[in-house]
């Protein structure tokens, strides 16, 4: 008949080695940092030391007080760093428990990633300058005009799935100046940044001409975070959503 009492005795040494393995394990899940990362992207993060007026090295924006919120809640410890867009994307890839915000979730990136979110609603909508007499009813009527994009952007690849190719330019702004000057007819953005950036440069009134495309931004995590902090994110979340956190956050922005 197996003693249990007896094997306890005889087995203390190794339980007491496995139990301590076991604490060690459980107590450096707890302390993992948990490294967000993102880019300027206003007003969904925006990179609060290019504001003349308020030289902080900090990170601000719809997403991103939403994002810091979730965390908060969460009692994960976390890093938050502004890099480019290209860096960001390519360390959630490459690095486990490394998140970036705010990523449109595609087909094509869904594999790449596990998913926190929604955060945001973004969706993409093809612009004019408010001058121009430029009206269509379908996608396919966009391919008789010249539309910019920015370059990198998932614009672009939603442009090239319904076969039109953009006129690409290194920074976004560029298509605000573009259209001004009538060199392009159309520019794809988002539906909040689009006209954000535009005030920015001067341009007070952006026309809507079509709606490409409704998306949803995310924290794409890298594939090897634990499946238990994607669920507990995803459940706080939830439940600020439902408190209308996000929809008051948002309610400042437009």
């Amino acid at each position: 008949m197996f003693n249990f009492f007896s094997f306890i005795s005889k087995n203390q040494p190794f339980l007491i080695i496995v139990a301590s393995l076991i604490l060690t394990l459980s107590i450096r899940v707890e302390s993992q940092v948990i490294y967000l990362t993102t880019e300027h992207y206003p007003p969904y993060n925006i990179d609060l030391s290019l504001n003349r007026e308020n030289r902080t090295q900090e990170i601000g924006g719809a997403s991103t007080e939403i994002v810091k919120e979730l965390m908060q809640r969460s009692k994960y410890s976390y890093s938050l760093k502004l890099l480019p867009w290209k860096r960001a994307y390519q360390s959630a890839q490459n690095e486990v428990y490394t998140g970036v915000f705010s990523t449109t979730r595609t087909p094509a990136r869904e594999e790449l990633f596990k998913w926190v979110g929604p955060i945001a609603d973004n969706n993409y909508i093809l612009f004019t300058s408010k001058d121009r007499d430029i009206s269509i009813s379908s996608i396919e009527e966009a391919k008789n005009y010249k539309v910019g994009a920015y370059g990198g952007s998932v614009a672009v690849s939603i442009m090239a799935d319904v076969g039109i190719t953009t006129e690409l330019v290194p920074k976004d702004y560029l298509n605000i100046l573009k259209l001004e000057r009538e060199r392009i007819d159309l520019w794809i953005s988002g539906s909040l940044y689009g006209p954000y950036l535009a005030k920015q440069n001067g341009v007070s009134q952006l026309k809507e001409v079509f709606t490409v495309r409704k998306t949803q931004m995310y924290i794409a995590f890298n594939k090897e975070t634990p499946d238990s902090i994607i669920q507990d994110l995803n459940t706080i979340l939830e439940s600020m959503r439902k408190e209308g956190f996000m929809e008051g956050v948002y309610s400042r922005y437009q």
